[in-house]
């Protein structure tokens, strides 16, 4: 039999203890806390009551003014007849192209601000739902934005903003991306009522994917867990290899037979 094989199984149970540990170690290593991070992401669409995103032809009538013009009136017992002003209503006017998408574009590309601002900020608060402590300043962008090596700025070309939340904790930052997104809502309809804003006028802000996901961000790689286990059962392994090497013996006992008898 191999001799490594031997001292394997004749100290099986260090074999089996490096096993165990080394697994141990594995799990502790893959579920290590520190610098972990997740970061769950939601899409936010910007619409209009018209529905551009779905018609190809809209059409807008817009009402003209009544114009006026002077007739004649025929005068009574054989008098002369004057002139009098009558209004006459206009035909409106109507008009149809392809739909408006830039005003919801040029929103999108704005909104980040507010979302990031300390208003919305403070209505989170006030609504009970302030910042959780392992979370990060609430990030958002308008979806497909750029930035390239020279600092100049490509705007998104369509109406969608993306906002993320990063946090320590998986649930907080779910909680963290909604509690923001309803905050911003709350602030949008707020400043619509303020100015007055007609419902057929009014933007609408809809949830395109909700921060119902989540991704790891830090933290050990997957190879690194395996890689402490495997390293842990090989010095067990070891360790079982060296307490099976004979022992050298002792001087005495090793002399010849014939030096003895001298």
């Amino acid at each position: 039999m191999n001799p490594t094989v031997r001292s394997l199984l004749r100290f099986w149970w260090l074999v089996l203890a490096g096993l165990i540990l080394g697994a141990v170690a594995a799990f502790l290593v893959l579920n290590a806390k520190t610098h972990k991070k997740y970061t769950a992401t939601a899409k936010l669409f910007v619409d209009a009551p018209s529905g551009p995103y779905l018609r190809t032809i809209q059409t807008q009538v817009t009402r003209s003014q009544p114009r006026t013009r002077v007739v004649r009136v025929p005068g009574k017992n054989g008098k002369a007849g004057g002139t009098q002003l009558q209004t006459l209503p206009a035909a409106p006017t109507v008009i149809s192209a392809a739909p408006d998408t830039e005003t919801l574009v040029n929103a999108a590309n704005f909104y980040p601000l507010v979302i990031q601002s300390d208003a919305v900020d403070e209505i989170r608060n006030n609504q009970g739902n302030a910042k959780p402590a392992g979370c990060r300043k609430i990030e958002a962008l308008a979806d497909k934005a750029s930035t390239n090596t020279f600092g100049v700025f490509k705007p998104s070309p369509v109406p969608v903003v993306d906002v993320i939340a990063t946090c320590k904790d998986r649930q907080d930052s779910k909680d963290f991306a909604t509690n923001t997104i309803n905050a911003f809502n709350t602030w949008v309809v707020a400043h619509q009522r303020s100015a007055k804003v007609p419902r057929q006028q009014r933007l609408i802000v809809t949830t395109l994917t909700a921060a119902n996901e989540t991704k790891t961000i830090g933290g050990p790689s997957a190879g690194l867990p395996v890689f402490i286990g495997v390293v842990v059962f090989l010095l067990f392994c070891g360790l079982a290899i060296l307490l099976d090497r004979p022992r050298p013996a002792r001087a005495a006992e090793t002399r010849p037979a014939a030096d003895a008898s001298a």
